[in-house]
């Protein structure tokens, strides 16, 4: 999916808005026949299967990309808040 992007342009921009709109999109846990067992139980192993983690009490606070193209380096993250609210800061290496 991402190598796919990744050959369809070459707008760092897009392929960062869509790199983004993977990492949100993908909550989907994994197989269960794909879990570890790390001793935290069934249920709380499917939660933590996911690249994006969705729970009242527990989730991912943060989703970041780096970028590479050409002559430049840029590291974009994303914060998200409990309430759905998102901050994104952006900065150049």
């Amino acid at each position: 999916l991402i190598s796919k992007l990744l050959f369809q342009t070459n707008d760092a921009e897009l392929i960062r808005q869509q790199l983004f709109q993977i990492l949100l999109e993908e909550w989907r846990p994994a197989d269960d026949a794909c879990l570890p067992d790390t001793g935290v139980g069934i249920e709380w192993e499917r939660l933590l299967s996911a690249i994006f983690i969705r729970d009242e009490k527990y989730g991912t606070r943060a989703s970041t990309v780096l970028s590479v193209m050409n002559d430049s380096c840029q590291v974009q993250e994303r914060s998200h808040g409990p309430s759905g609210s998102t901050h994104i800061r952006s900065f150049d290496i």
